[in-house]
């Protein structure tokens, strides 16, 4: 079981990655921009 730190999000079919700190899965791509854009400020 996988688990996207983000957002809480937990999967058996999916991989993670590391994202600006967060491990996320590899389906959570709103948290992944959310990441992303949340770290130009």
């Amino acid at each position: 079981m996988n688990k996207c730190t983000f957002c809480g999000r937990k999967s058996d079919f999916h991989d993670t990655k590391i994202v600006g700190g967060y491990q996320i899965l590899t389906c959570c791509t709103d948290c992944e921009e959310e990441i992303l854009s949340g770290q130009e400020d």
